[in-house]
Formats: C-alpha cells, sequence, structure tokens
C-alpha cells in the first residue's frame, strides 16, 4: 500500500469527521501538461495571424483593384481621349498640306490611310486612283511618284540584346530615290501593345503600296494591251 500511495501527498481536512484525499499530480506531467498547453495556444494564434494576414492582403487586393479601376475610368480615360485627340489633330494637319499638293499637281486623292510614330509624328499615304500616284506626306515633307515609278517597299527593324527591337522603318525603293519612313524609334518588345503595333502599321503600310503600285499598276497595263 505505500508503493501505490507514493504519489498522493495526504491534506487532513476537517468536514463531517471524514478525511479527504487530494491527489497531486506527479511534477514531469505538470511540465508535460504545461508544455501541451502552451503548445496548442501558440497553434491558435498562429493560425488567427494567418487569417489576419490573409484579411490584410485581400483587403490590399481590393484597394489595388479599386484604384486600378478608378483610374481607367478617369485619368486613364482622359489620356486615352487625349490620344486620340492628338492622333486625329495630327493627321488632320497632314490630309490639309496633302489637299494643297493636290490642288498644286491637279490630282484626286481618293484613298488613304494615317499612321502615327512613337514620336507623334504622323505618315499620311494617299492615292489618285485614276492617275495612279502616289503621295507619302509628312509635317516637313511631301514624296509623290506614280505607279510604274514603284519598286519595293520593305518593312526593316533592329533585334537589340534584350530581344526588345528598335528603329522600325519603312524603305520605299523607286526608279528615283529611296524613302525611309520612321515607324518607331524607341526598344520596344516585340509582344507589347505598342510594339506590335507599330510592327503591324509598318507591315501594313508596304502592304498597301503593294497591293496599289503593283497588283493594280499590273492590271492596267493588262488592260491597255
Amino acid at each position: 500500500m505505500k508503493d501505490l500511495f507514493e504519489s498522493l501527498l495526504k491534506f487532513k481536512i476537517g468536514y463531517n469527521n471524514q478525511y479527504l484525499y487530494h491527489y497531486v499530480a506527479p511534477l514531469s506531467s505538470v511540465a508535460w501538461t504545461a508544455i501541451l498547453y502552451k503548445a496548442c495556444r501558440l497553434l491558435v494564434l498562429s493560425a488567427m495571424t494567418f487569417t489576419t494576414i490573409l484579411q490584410y492582403l485581400l483587403l490590399a487586393l481590393l484597394a489595388v483593384v479599386t484604384l486600378f479601376n478608378f483610374y481607367s475610368l478617369t485619368v486613364g480615360k482622359k489620356k486615352r481621349n487625349q490620344a486620340k485627340i492628338n492622333y486625329q489633330q495630327t493627321l488632320s494637319a497632314l490630309e490639309r498640306k496633302a489637299f494643297e499638293l493636290m490642288k498644286q499637281k491637279n490630282l484626286k486623292f481618293d484613298v488613304k490611310q494615317g499612321y502615327i510614330n512613337d514620336l507623334n509624328d504622323g505618315i499620311l499615304l494617299t492615292f489618285d486612283t485614276t492617275h495612279k500616284t502616289v503621295a507619302v506626306v509628312l509635317k516637313d515633307a511631301e514624296y509623290l511618284f506614280g505607279y510604274d515609278e514603284f519598286i519595293s517597299c520593305t518593312q526593316h527593324y533592329e533585334t537589340l540584346e534584350n530581344n526588345k527591337i528598335s528603329t522600325i522603318t519603312v524603305e520605299i525603293e523607286t526608279k528615283d530615290s529611296i524613302i525611309s519612313l520612321l515607324f518607331g524609334s524607341k526598344a520596344w518588345k516585340p509582344n507589347s501593345y505598342l510594339g506590335k503595333f507599330l510592327i503591324s502599321d509598318s507591315r501594313e503600310f508596304c502592304t498597301l503600296l503593294e497591293r496599289y503600285c503593283l497588283e493594280k499598276g499590273s492590271n492596267s497595263l493588262s488592260a491597255d494591251q
């Protein structure tokens, strides 16, 4: 019996002439219980901390999305509208020059296509399909040549070490001269919106020239024969 009660401490309490015994656990058991309690508490606090951090991250993400939408609806929209206005003003100025050139040369430009480079300089390509004449109008120059004078139009650009493209140009070869037009002067990623835009515009420019000068020019020659 002595061995059985080695872990018990007897506290004599007088109550109704009876003896009550209070069990006291070993110190090692108490220590483990305290450790488990602290561990559980840390886990609960960690879970609460993670949840709180996640909530803050979601709130921050919501704030960023809200600001982006606000920017798109206000500042971004104003910038897009201003860019559109600048584009229209630039091409309108070139169209006025083309109109003056048309009167001087007694031509009628019935087909026109406008472009703008990354320096905000306009390029106006016009065709007089009756007199088989092409005019390329810039802010400081005009180039005029007939369909039969056109030889080729090629697109060029440089590929930089970082895989960006730069110096996007179009080279028009005629019987009398070579005309070089700049579409992109800065470095652009080929897959970026502006990079694709400049590449597409310069390619379209050459496609239009070839379509009118070569295909329609050859068709008119065949008809004459």
